[in-house]
């Protein structure tokens, strides 16, 4: 069974923008920002419920002669995805229940999620290289070692409302879930289900963007690639109708700053490559969609 990659409805960016920048209209951003919690808690569960049905799936594999051993050993490695997952979750619905979150328990909640990061690299070194520089745990720019955990409590949560401190917990509870979807997905996609070879990998053009709101002249990070992200001959990446220098990885990060007007844009890729499972050059299309937001007043 495919599973298809499931994409995150909100971005810490706008989120975190809400909170720290517009605070000269707080009875309208405490609904705005309650709003994309519930919107965020929506999606949480969605994600919950797919990274379920994938694991479930797996798990079936590991009965079938045909596929029983790669099955068993990808099984163990989505077990142990769920092991690093549940306390850091538990952690965060824990903080949901108080009625303020403390620099204490700021502080607790950033070394939850800089482990669960490190402890997901560490599973195998496939997963390491695969996802070293697209696993999020906090967000796209802070998941550096310039964020320490009082710029994490003091930019998220020190000062702010219960509501905005909530919506950010739904947030970053999104990243975590999202980041344990993605490798649970790998997981399930290298033991080449549908295929009689089982050495072969399932290639799945895969594209991630760093935001998807974002204010004028922000920059968008595109990561376009192939399946594990190893070479495979003849691929070709097109971004907004460029073909661009693919990497030895094929796969390429492309950094486009977006237009100043606000609204919704769309950016085509077209990723073609050589599938020696099925013996032909194949092409695939997609979009990444934006939108650019107007700033505070």
């Amino acid at each position: 069974m495919y599973f298809p990659l499931l994409r995150s409805c909100w971005l810490v960016g706008s989120l975190s923008f809400l909170v720290t920048s517009c605070s000269n209209k707080p009875k309208k951003n405490e609904a705005l920002i309650k709003g994309m919690q519930e919107s965020l808690d929506a999606s949480n569960r969605v994600i919950a419920s797919e990274t379920e049905i994938i694991h479930n799936s797996l798990k079936n594999e590991t009965s079938d002669p045909k596929f029983s051993a790669k099955a068993a050993v990808q099984y163990g490695y989505v077990k142990r995805i769920d092991s690093i997952t549940k306390p850091t979750l538990e952690y965060i619905h824990g903080l949901k229940k108080l009625q303020s979150i403390s620099l204490n328990d700021a502080h607790i909640l950033y070394k939850y999620i800089i482990e669960y990061k490190e402890h997901i690299l560490n599973i195998n070194p496939l997963i390491k290289e695969m996802f070293k520089n697209s696993l999020i745990s906090i967000s796209k720019f802070d998941d550096s070692a310039v964020l320490n955990k009082e710029h994490f409590a003091e930019k998220y949560f020190t000062g702010n409302s219960i509501t905005s401190q909530k919506s950010m917990l739904s947030k970053i509870e999104n990243n975590i879930l999202f980041a344990a979807y993605n490798v649970t997905l790998f997981c399930n996609e290298s033991i080449a289900r549908h295929y009689p070879i089982c050495d072969l990998q399932v290639l799945v053009p895969i594209i991630t963007q760093s935001h998807s709101k974002l204010l004028p002249g922000d920059t968008l990070e595109i990561d376009a690639g192939i399946g594990n992200y190893k070479y495979y001959p003849n691929t070709e990446i097109q971004i907004n109708g460029v073909k661009e220098k693919v990497e030895e990885s094929s796969s390429i990060r492309k950094k486009l700053q977006v237009p100043t007007k606000p609204g919704k844009y769309t950016v085509p890729i077209t990723i073609s490559f050589f599938n020696e499972t099925t013996g032909k050059q194949e092409s695939v299309s997609t979009f990444v969609n934006y939108s650019v937001l107007s700033p505070c007043n």
